[in-house]
C-alpha cells in the first residue's frame, strides 16, 4: 500500500482515533476473532479505495483462513 493511501486509514498515525482502532483490532485478534479484525480493515480499505486492493484483500483472507484463530488468543 502506498503512503498516499495509507495515511487515510484509521490504523495510520498516533491520533486517539488510531489508538482506539488499533486497540479494537488487538482485542479482536486476542479473542480469536481474526476474521472480524480483517473484515474491519477490508471495510475501511474498500471505503477509501474502492477496488484498488481487492486482489490483495482476497489473498490476505485466503491466507487467514488457513490460520488457527486460537493461536492468537491471549494466554493470560
Amino acid at each position: 500500500m502506498n503512503y498516499d493511501h495509507e495515511k487515510y486509514f484509521s490504523c495510520h498515525g498516533k491520533s486517539r482515533k488510531t489508538l482506539k482502532y488499533l486497540e479494537l483490532q488487538k482485542q479482536l485478534v486476542q479473542n480469536g476473532k481474526v476474521m472480524d479484525a480483517i473484515q474491519n480493515d477490508e471495510d475501511e480499505i474498500k471505503a477509501q479505495t474502492s477496488t484498488t486492493y481487492s486482489r490483495a484483500i482476497k489473498e490476505m483472507k485466503d491466507y487467514a483462513r488457513t490460520l488457527n484463530p486460537n493461536d492468537f488468543k491471549s494466554k493470560s
